[in-house]
């Protein structure tokens, strides 16, 4: 029997260091996301990605800063982790953007957006 019991122990405890990487592989694209250096016209980071973690699921916000210092606030939707990427859409009007934040360390990630022929790449750091 303590053999068993061993085993069981052991799976049981492997199965919640399973679930537990999950969740800190989720957790490593919660925060603020910004472009590097702010605009030298806005004095703002041109783009910034918020994500957010409610109860596991993943949901946030792309700011984008028009060189008039407006801001366009686009809704983080179908979210979806790939190893190191999460991928998500955003839409704007009829117009849906594609967009993959791959991390590339803890505080480092590069967002790669696509919407048509126009492509948006920016080395992303995390805010603190």
């Amino acid at each position: 029997m303590p053999v068993t019991r061993t085993v069981r122990t052991t799976t049981f405890v492997l199965c919640l260091a399973f679930v537990a990487s999950i969740a800190s592989a989720k957790s490593q694209f919660a925060g603020k996301w910004v472009t590097p250096k702010a605009s030298k016209v806005t004095e703002q980071h041109s783009i910034t990605v918020d994500i957010v973690e409610t109860q596991g699921t993943l949901s946030g916000t792309v700011i984008l800063v028009n060189p008039d210092r407006t801001e366009v606030r686009l809704p983080i939707l179908n979210p979806a982790i790939t190893g190191t990427s999460l991928e998500f859409e955003t839409r704007n009007g009829s117009d849906s953007i594609a967009w993959r934040l791959t991390l590339k360390g803890k505080n480092r990630a590069f967002l790669h957006g696509s919407i048509g022929e126009m492509l948006i790449d920016e080395r992303m750091v995390k805010a603190k």
